[in-house]
């Protein structure tokens, strides 16, 4: 009988687990068990290993492994040509003890300076290709004695990025909802006008005048002198210039940064269905603009403390905290029942971000007291990177990889004389973050 293979055993074991690589190209001895560290960081990698340039050149996924995997030390050019690349000094014996037989492959520091090179191009080529990763990743020069560190960190968003980042990773699902006016206009007198308390939608289809009799009952009531004869009521006609403004604004917000045209609709002309999978920018009078106060009273938006009680300017806070008494008392009078109303008869504009209540991702609601301009002045600011890093200064935010899910910002806005065309710049007085409410997160 013939004797077996040899059965290595002690130092003959390990060397033969480091089986030369002739290629000098590199392995990972741990390539396949699987990455240990924070959830975020190893997703992140294992998505880099997939991107096709780092996927398809030779080594560099593994690469990428192994230099997380030591990443709590540093290791220079020689530590990674002997860690990684499996090479030697030229003369060194071979790894099973014999004398070196003179084919390498030997140290060499510029090979693993290249490689770290071609690394660091491909992980730079993912952040460009994808703007909107929360984080990304990098491999500094090393200084001194340090070595090659890998390096994950927050992407770096600008403010307004931050501000509307919720929006942007679902930017094909985003639609602005506006509200509309309701005129009365009589003909025969060349005549419209219309009550700011008053702006009930008008139904497709008007059976017997039930809802033009309930409008004008509606209408006495509120306003016992009004005389409404020879008047016809005009629903879906007229679109607040505020609106206007406001939707321009973000749309070509979102076209510069994600290529997308947003839609645009009003409450009158859209239904519950229709915004099933859309991720709604809601703007408008908290007052006239029913579907705004129907979503302000889901349950799942009852941790809001913000909300705007009265279209002559009055926001209620409740639980109102210290901080927000500073903030507020050098411009506002506040009640201690966390009443809310100018000293200087500036006006409030409210920015809401919640879970949406009937879909997936997030809603924000831009509402104001009784003037509109002020919601595309507060949206200017958001959407512009001169602005936007003071709101979040303000609102003592770090610039981080993402907003809470859930906030609240009050901003006010100074009308001067010219009151229709002359507005300052919106300032923001308070801002609420949010713990998440528990519910379903898609």
């Amino acid at each position: 009988m013939g004797k077996g293979p040899k059965v290595p055993t002690g130092k003959s074991l390990r060397v033969l687990d480091k089986t030369r690589d002739k290629s000098g190209t590199g392995e990972d001895a741990e390539a396949h068990l699987p990455l240990q560290g924070p959830a975020h960081e190893v997703a992140l990698i294992e998505e880099l290993c997939a991107f096709p340039p780092i996927r398809d050149s030779e080594n560099l996924a593994d690469f990428l492994r192994f230099l997380y995997r030591t990443r709590s030390n540093g290791l220079i050019a020689e530590q990674l040509e002997r860690k990684f690349f499996r090479r030697r000094e030229e003369g060194e014996a071979m790894p099973d003890g014999s004398p070196d037989d003179g084919e390498g492959p030997y140290v060499k520091p510029e090979h693993a300076r290249e490689r770290v090179k071609k690394l660091n191009l491909h992980l730079a080529k993912f952040a460009s290709s994808h703007p909107l990763a929360e984080w990304i990743c990098d491999i500094p020069e090393p200084i001194g004695a340090r070595g090659y560190k890998l390096e994950i960190m927050p992407a770096p968003w600008t403010a307004s990025q931050c501000l509307w980042m919720d929006h942007l990773r679902h930017a094909k699902d985003l639609i602005v909802v506006s509200g509309t006016h309701l005129f009365f206009f009589n003909k025969s007198a060349k005549t419209v006008f219309r009550y700011t308390d008053i702006n009930d939608t008008a139904p497709q289809h008007d059976e017997g005048g039930k809802w033009r009799k309930d409008l004008f009952a509606s209408v006495r009531q509120a306003h016992p002198d009004a005389e409404l004869e020879g008047f016809e009521p005009w629903a879906n006609t007229y679109l607040a210039s505020g609106d206007i403004l406001a939707f321009e604004s973000i749309s070509k917000w979102f076209y510069a940064q994600a290529t997308v045209h947003i839609e645009r609709r009003t409450t009158q002309d859209i239904s519950t269905s229709d915004l099933l999978g859309k991720t709604p920018i809601y703007i408008g009078r908290t007052q006239t603009n029913a579907r705004i106060r129907a979503i302000l009273k889901e349950p799942s938006l009852s941790h809001l403390r913000y909300s705007i009680e009265d279209p002559n300017g009055i926001v209620l806070i409740r639980g109102i905290t210290g901080p927000e008494r500073s903030d507020l008392s050098p411009f506002c009078n506040v009640g201690k029942d966390g009443r809310v109303t100018s000293k200087d008869g500036c006006v409030f504009a409210l920015v809401t971000r919640a879970r949406n209540p009937h879909g997936h991702g997030h809603i924000t609601i831009i509402a104001c007291d009784y003037y509109a301009p002020a919601i595309a002045r507060v949206i200017a600011v958001m959407t512009d990177d001169r602005w936007a890093p003071q709101i979040l200064q303000k609102a003592k935010w770090p610039k981080r990889p993402y907003l809470p899910g859930s906030f609240q910002m009050l901003f006010r806005l100074r009308v001067f004389e010219d009151f229709m065309h002359d507005h300052g710049v919106p300032e923001l007085l308070c801002a609420a973050l949010y713990d998440e409410p528990l519910a379903p997160v898609s």
